[in-house]
């Protein structure tokens, strides 16, 4: 009998020993180790109103709330290289784009399959959100076999899947309602669920992907926007994503992240204004810029400077940009001369009006910036500030000299829209042909003197990414500033790898961790 009760004993002794390595380390708890929780609640804005369908949500709140319930093809990382999210691989040539998906299960625990994506991918196309601009240059999506997805192209695109980070939901789960015809959320597969009935979001423990900490969300009701700044500035959110789009800064007593955006701060050049025609006058008020400054004052810090066309953190066109960050008078003074401007001649000057609109704090800053720096290199420059309907019938009938403009360079990083004339924000841009005697560069530019031939022959393969950045700083249509950042605000006490992406606020959300 006592043999039996030793026996039992170190059984139980053994079990004890057992559950205390599983859960600690060296004999410590891994909580105590990190002083971080092993999983922890969160709690997130979100408008009861609105839908947690991608593809009607009108609040940026739950729009952002929908990154969490519906998973993409590919997301984009903070250089703006695709990440694999439902795609296992894909093959890209020529114009046809084919995407292997992964295994993966809706909260259903249904299979996702092509026809998801077709279905998602025509919903998307024909959606009153920024999908629909992004996916334009798509003739076709197809379902080739039940994991393979063929999109043909309009024309050849190298960095097309960029593009492919519109959300999947299961087909037809859009049109699902309640017995009384209230819309139902549609069916997603990504890192969250949404419980409509209890208003939080529950981890899927089917998600393909990474697992996470986050042991649920709980959504706070913010109606309107003077609801959220409130909840935003008391802090009770403890997460918050602003694109800063609208100019102002939310305070909320809070660390922050910032989010490199595709949005390019630039100076718009009226060509057809004789002296800004010539090229030396365009050098000269690029290298009087301090984009760092601009950054700095104008922008908050929530801004980089731009070294060409491309945002800096995109490595394939980087190590080819050369615009300086900080101010230049030499280069400014230097070009000026060669077209007869001299500093000295105070009978000969140039005055130049930069057009502005002024519901843009951000923008109205950095304009009146320019103007400053224009000063010190002799040129008399004056901000002329207008309303935003103004702003842009005076830009589409020609009806200014410089302007101080913002443009979205969608993630695929075509800027044709921008430089080529004719495009949709290419305004005052003409097509130059400089010849080689033209230009401050010692590139050639025999084989591609148009912006125009450049662009496309990038993307019928006959010209290099190097050459878009080239022509554009040697032709400089446009003068390139800054780009804008977004702001990811976060509580206090969440610690971890804290990243978001202009495809996903939530990227790093796997990496969180919550201080006790």
């Amino acid at each position: 009998m006592k043999k039996i009760i030793a026996v039992f004993l170190a059984l139980i002794l053994l079990l004890g020993l057992c559950a205390c390595n599983k859960n600690n380390v060296g004999g410590q708890s891994s909580s105590t180790n990190s002083g971080t929780k092993e999983s922890f609640p969160l709690s997130l804005l979100y408008c009861e109103s609105d839908t947690v369908n991608p593809y009607t949500a009108v609040t940026n709140i739950n729009v952002q709330l929908c990154q969490l319930i519906f998973d993409p093809l590919f997301k984009v990382d903070n250089g703006f290289e695709p990440i694999n999210c439902l795609a296992e691989n894909f093959e890209l040539v020529d114009k046809t784009c084919n995407v292997v998906i992964k295994n993966a299960t809706f909260s259903d625990m249904t299979n996702v399959t092509a026809d998801d994506i077709v279905y998602s991918f025509n919903l998307a196309k024909n959606s009153n959100t920024a999908y629909k601009t992004q996916l334009k240059g798509v003739v076709s999506c197809t379902a080739k076999d039940i994991k393979t997805v063929t999109f043909t192209l309009s024309s050849a695109d190298p960095y097309f899947v960029n593009l492919l980070d519109f959300p999947i939901i299961k087909k037809d789960s859009d049109k699902q309602t309640t017995s009384d015809g209230a819309a139902l959320p549609p069916v997603g597969c990504g890192r969250f669920i949404y419980n409509e009935t209890i208003k939080i979001l529950s981890p899927n423990v089917r998600y393909h992907g990474a697992k996470n900490k986050v042991s649920e969300i709980k959504l706070i009701n913010a109606p309107d926007s003077e609801s959220v700044s409130h909840y935003v500035e008391v802090g009770a959110t403890d997460i918050y994503y602003t694109s800063l789009n609208d100019g102002e800064i939310l305070q909320m007593s809070s660390k922050k992240v910032s989010v490199p955006l595709n949005n390019l701060i630039y100076i718009g050049v009226n060509q057809n204004y004789a002296p800004l025609s010539n090229v030396y006058l365009r050098y000269a008020i690029s290298a009087a810029i301090d984009r760092t400054r601009i950054c700095n004052v104008a922008y908050y810090t929530n801004a980089v400077p731009a070294t060409g066309i491309f945002h800096p953190n995109f490595a394939d066109a980087s190590k080819y940009q050369t615009i300086e960050k900080t101010a230049n008078s030499k280069i400014s003074i230097e070009n000026l001369e060669k077209i007869g401007y001299n500093s000295e001649d105070a009978g000969k000057k140039i005055s130049l009006t930069v057009l502005v609109n002024r519901e843009n704090t951000f923008r109205v800053s950095a304009a009146e910036l320019i103007c400053e720096q224009l000063r010190n290199i002799g040129i008399s420059a004056s901000v002329i500030k207008t309303s935003y309907s103004d702003y842009k019938a005076r830009l589409s009938s020609g009806d200014f000299q410089l302007y101080v403009g913002e443009v979205r360079i969608l993630n695929n990083m075509d800027v044709s829209n921008l430089i080529v004339p004719g495009g949709s924000a290419a305004f005052g841009v003409k097509e130059d042909a400089l010849t080689q005697e033209d230009t401050q560069t010692t590139e050639t530019v025999n084989d591609y003197s148009k912006i125009s031939d450049i662009v496309n022959g990038f993307y019928s393969g006959k010209n290099t990414l190097a050459d878009i950045v080239t022509a554009s700083q040697t032709q400089m249509p446009i003068i390139p500033i800054c780009f804008r950042n977004g702001l990811l605000f976060h509580g206090e006490d969440i610690s971890g790898d804290i990243t978001a992406s202009v495809s996903d606020v939530f990227f790093s959300i796997a990496e969180f961790s919550k201080i006790n």
